[in-house]
């Protein structure tokens, strides 16, 4: 089933993100954007406060970073992030959890990036001993842990024809199997294949979509198939991972996917977007070879320019800046059970979920703010002013009770463990 939306005006400001699939997620690691499944959210193996004191939790460590909004993977004890140097340059990043020094890092040059909101864009892949990541400029990279050099590279650019648009290629890898899969939007490819080893191409699908696409690949469920879904400037598909095929398409013409859809473990999905486009619900099927999309809604309930609305015990949290609704809750039919609207509003930062609890970022005021994640009302546990305002748009990684979380210039890890000082 394929159905037409219209366009939206431009407007701009985003991060990068990653993947997601249904599963209850268990803590202690944070190897790629979103977490152990993709999904923001860890129902199991943490713990966190309910309370801070007047100063807020414990902050373990600030670290300077270039100006960007990548996030960071944890895996092992360790945090890697995708930096960027002067603007010539993209440096992956390895640093202590518990300490935030330094423990080795690795660089390549790149041409200077002249298009808005200039830094880092994604979350790197961490697999075993190996890291995967994606430059504003549309590098992919292979990493080594052991040895810390590069294993292999790519160019979404000039292997594959992709363009990025305004503000450059913002997109975390996914790592299924043995491929890393990323998207190709906007050049002579779709989605690309890469063997995880080598980075060879396995397979790569038809061109879709045109510039303007910030969204990731991520794994699905349906029917009893495991498929690939990117959502792109023209519509959101799913794709069958041994090669490539495209299994169903529900067109929508948006302005600039920057949250990734929410898989609500059914078929459904439920899909945000900003600059005037709101929201919408689908519901994809199989019956025997043939897949079918209905539209279950789209309308202007809730509009997240940035930040993906994560789905927790049965409802969907996002944060609906660009209608200035605010925090809000919806059940799984679509209906708004509570919204902060103005009181309080958190601009375009992200949030997660651990333990019951939602951590969000202001992205007006730079503070960390904890409430419960409850379907019957908002509850505020705690704020805190840990970061600067203005441009918050990164992502949030949390492992063992630790929580790290940047703005455009410094990266902080506290922590949000009971027992704590600070807490």
């Amino acid at each position: 089933m394929r159905l037409n939306r219209p366009s939206y005006a431009v407007l701009a400001a985003l991060c990068a993100i990653g993947g997601s699939v249904v599963a209850v997620a268990h803590g202690g690691q944070w190897p790629r954007f979103m977490g152990p499944d993709g999904t923001g959210v860890v129902e199991k193996g943490e713990k966190v406060a309910r309370s801070w004191a007047r100063g807020g939790p414990k902050v373990l460590w600030t670290i300077d970073v270039g100006y960007g909004f990548g996030g960071a993977a944890i895996v092992g004890g360790k945090v890697y992030l995708l930096d960027r140097q002067n603007d010539v340059g993209d440096v992956l990043r390895v640093l202590d959890l518990k300490t935030g020094d330094s423990l080795w890092e690795q660089s390549y040059s790149t041409p200077r990036f002249r298009g808005g909101y200039p830094g880092s864009r994604g979350t790197p892949t961490v697999d075993g001993d190996r890291v995967y990541t994606v430059g504003v400029l549309g590098h992919v990279t292979c990493f080594d842990v052991a040895t810390k050099r590069i294993v292999w590279a790519k160019s979404l650019a000039k292997d594959f024809g992709a363009q990025a648009g305004d503000w450059g290629f913002a997109q975390s890898p996914l790592l299924l199997g043995k491929l890393i899969i990323v998207s190709a939007a906007g050049g002579s490819s779709g989605l690309v294949a890469l063997n995880k080893d080598t980075g060879e191409l396995v397979w790569k699908t038809p061109a879709f979509g045109e510039t303007d696409t910030y969204t990731s690949p991520m794994v699905s469920t349906i029917g009893g198939q495991q498929q690939v879904v990117m959502w792109h400037k023209e519509a959101i598909a799913g794709f069958d991972p041994k090669d490539g095929r495209k299994l169903w398409e529900y067109e929508w013409r948006t302005n600039r996917p920057i949250p990734q859809p929410v898989d609500l473990g059914d078929g459904r999905f439920f899909l945000t977007i900003g600059y005037g486009g709101g929201c919408a619900m689908i519901r994809v099927n199989r019956s025997g070879n043939r897949w079918n999309v209905e539209e279950i809604f789209q309308d202007g309930r809730s509009a997240s320019k940035v930040p993906p609305a994560l789905l927790y015990q049965g409802h969907i949290y996002t944060n609906s800046d660009d209608n200035q609704r605010g925090l809000q809750c919806l059940d799984l039919d679509g209906n708004v059970k509570w919204e902060t609207r103005r009181r309080p509003s958190f601009g375009l930062g992200s949030m997660i979920i651990a333990d019951g609890v939602i951590f969000i970022v202001s992205g007006e005021s730079g503070e960390l703010v904890m409430a419960e994640a409850n379907p019957t009302r908002y509850k505020e546990l705690g704020r805190a002013k840990l970061l600067s305002g203005g441009d918050l748009f990164a992502p949030l990684s949390l492992s063992d009770g630790l929580l790290i979380l940047r703005d455009t210039k410094q990266m902080k890890c506290v922590q949000v463990a009971p027992g704590g000082a600070g807490s």
